[in-house]
């Protein structure tokens, strides 16, 4: 969905450039269009981020049972660190149902000291797997992953 949609920005900013070197378009009026067309793929993109969310599933609370560091961590450049953390968990759903299972995660540097046994965390889960579980994910930054108060 993404690679679709910036495909599309290029061609119609590709088109707009064209359309101004050929003087068909005055500066000004590709000046006009861009302040308007920025801010509307900006919603529209971002709409689309939000409907096709990395917090797909059925919302839940996971508990720590155990939890091991794999032998690496990732790094996106000079300030995105994070751990791959291995974890057992006991998961609690809306219904008071529970079970146990274990999860996968990339937890980023500064939220890694928080994730010991005990921690509760926002999960979303598959209704029709309940092993697929996934940490939940913060709307305003993807790589928080929200925590459950005490």
């Amino acid at each position: 969905m993404k690679k679709k949609f910036l495909i599309t920005v290029v061609v119609i900013f590709g088109l707009l450039a064209i359309l101004t070197f050929l003087n068909v378009l005055s500066f000004f009026q590709l000046f006009i269009i861009v302040m308007v067309l920025i801010p509307l793929l900006a919603v529209i993109f971002l709409w689309q981020i939000g409907k096709s969310g990395i917090n797909k599933g059925l919302p839940a609370v996971a508990t720590i049972l155990k939890n091991d560091v794999a032998n690496f961590t990732m790094s996106g450049g000079e300030r995105s660190k994070s751990f791959v953390l291995k974890m057992e968990v006991s998961v609690t759903n809306g219904k008071g149902e529970t079970w146990q299972t274990k999860m996968i995660e990339h937890i980023p540097d500064f939220q890694a000291a928080q994730f010991q046994p005990g921690f509760k965390f926002k999960v979303m889960y598959n209704e029709n797997d309940r092993n697929k579980v996934k940490a939940f994910r913060s709307v305003i930054d993807s790589n928080t992953i929200e925590t459950v108060l005490p």
